[in-house]
């Protein structure tokens, strides 16, 4: 017996990868990744600075780049 199975949506999985800490007033370098199983792609990243600032990303850059202007520990989200 053969049972056909036709997923319509599976939540992607992503990947985030940054250093430790950021030195204030350089870029801090947040890369990005995602892997779907299905067809469809990221349209964009919405990111959470954690310092009062959120930045919506185009899905098709790999990279997000923030400067922390205050000192501080911060969560990215």
């Amino acid at each position: 017996r053969v049972i056909e199975l036709n997923v319509q949506n599976v939540a992607p999985t992503l990947a985030l990868r940054g250093p430790a800490g950021a030195v204030l007033g350089d870029p801090f370098a947040l890369q990005l990744a995602a892997t779907d199983l299905g067809l469809d792609r990221i349209q964009f990243w919405t990111v959470d600075w954690g310092d009062g600032t959120v930045e919506r990303i185009d899905g098709t850059r790999g990279v997000a780049e923030h400067v922390y202007a205050t000192l501080g520990s911060f969560t990215i989200r």
